[in-house]
């Protein structure tokens, strides 16, 4: 699995998500949940009603979090923290994601 960004047509803050996420060369997966209703069910299921939303395996790494102040270092918090918290687990996080952070 690797980061999917969940976003919608016209939306301007999952534009922004997007441009910052190439800026600071972070790789992710997009889908639209406005064409695929199963990914708009599961952001449903977890009370999740707006867009984007950066997930890895799973797990939100901005919810609640204005995209406007979502920071590279913020979102390099959120993955340290995946990390440490799945280090048995660690062939379940990306290896270009792994990498990402070593970078940083």
């Amino acid at each position: 699995m690797s980061l999917i960004l969940y976003t919608k047509n016209q939306c301007v803050f999952c534009d922004i998500m997007k441009e910052n996420l190439n800026r600071w060369g972070v790789k992710y997966m997009t889908v639209n949940v406005q064409e695929d209703p199963e990914a708009l069910e599961l952001l449903k299921e977890r009370g999740i009603r707006t867009v984007p939303q950066l997930f890895l395996n799973g797990v939100s790494l901005n919810q609640g979090i204005d995209t406007r102040e979502f920071t590279e270092k913020m979102l390099y918090d959120k993955i340290m923290l995946y990390i440490n918290d799945n280090r048995s687990d660690w062939e379940s996080i990306p290896i270009e994601i792994r990498e990402w952070a070593e970078q940083h």
